[in-house]
């Protein structure tokens, strides 16, 4: 049997009721990580974190960074963080 392959980092990013109300921010989402990172990273969008004040909220992995009110700032810093410049 063929071992499964993953990708070198991880965005986990709620997709819970608020979370996934903001549809801008996970399209600049997606489209800064696949223009922008040098890496091998998957999108990987998990049901609600219970921390819905605090929408959106992602982590980082492997770097185990935890981020809320996500913005386009936040996006910045994972592209810097990934490319190892952050």
């Amino acid at each position: 049997m063929k071992k499964p392959e993953f990708p070198d980092v991880s965005v986990f990013a709620c997709n819970g009721s608020k979370c996934g109300k903001h549809k801008d921010f996970r399209r600049y989402l997606k489209n800064e990580l696949r223009e922008r990172v040098h890496a091998d990273v998957e999108i990987f969008w998990t049901e609600c974190t219970d921390r819905c004040k605090f929408a959106p909220v992602l982590s980082l992995q492997p770097h185990n960074i935890w981020f809320y009110n996500g913005d386009e700032s936040t996006v910045d810093y994972m592209v810097k963080t990934i490319n190892g410049g952050g």
